[in-house]
């Protein structure tokens, strides 16, 4: 059965504001370490089987895969982070969401303000309309920024189909969120 990109933003989004042990400034390190942590809690609150790459050593394309077995075997989500805010970074680990097969693609990136996602936005779906082979898939795409001078971190969701046409925003928010001194 396939996810809910809405209630997987949403979940995702109560765990940053009311779970995580981030601060904004921490190393992308500690936030991949603890986004993949997240996505592997949501795995296994959701019935499904978490393959976390680095820590399982498992050689998948992307950062983590929802596996489920019965009845039939398919990856039921693939995730992808780029904290870095290199567009081209983001753009290659996208590309990677696009070779992989599971009905809900999740890219989870950061950059470097808010203006830039509808251009960002705009590639992603220039990528999507030139694949070829499709598969019933949806995209969510979150984009994380950090505004320094309200000390507020932005998050965006879009659900995007696999020829690029953005349905609809998931949610956009903002909040509170300590910067590491």
């Amino acid at each position: 059965m396939p996810l809910n990109p809405d209630r997987v933003f949403r979940d995702f989004r109560d765990w940053l504001i009311k779970e995580s042990s981030l601060s904004w400034g921490q190393s992308l390190k500690d936030w991949t370490t603890g986004i993949k942590g997240c996505f592997q809690k949501l795995a296994k609150n959701s019935g499904y089987e978490p393959v976390l790459t680095s820590i399982d050593r498992k050689e998948y394309l992307v950062d983590i895969v929802w596996k489920c077995e019965h009845p039939d075997r398919y990856l039921s989500l693939a995730m992808e982070s780029e904290l870095s805010k290199r567009d081209d970074a983001i753009l290659e680990d996208f590309e990677k969401l696009v070779d992989i097969k599971a009905h809900l693609k999740i890219g989870l990136f950061h950059l470097r303000t808010r203006t830039a996602i509808m251009p960002m936005l705009d590639e992603m779906k220039r990528i999507l309309n030139k694949q070829q082979i499709t598969f019933n898939e949806t995209y969510l795409v979150i984009f994380l920024s950090y505004d320094d001078s309200s000390e507020k971190i932005f998050i965006s969701g879009y659900d995007l189909d696999v020829k690029g046409i953005t349905h609809r925003i998931v949610s956009e928010d903002s909040f509170r969120f300590p910067k590491i001194q």
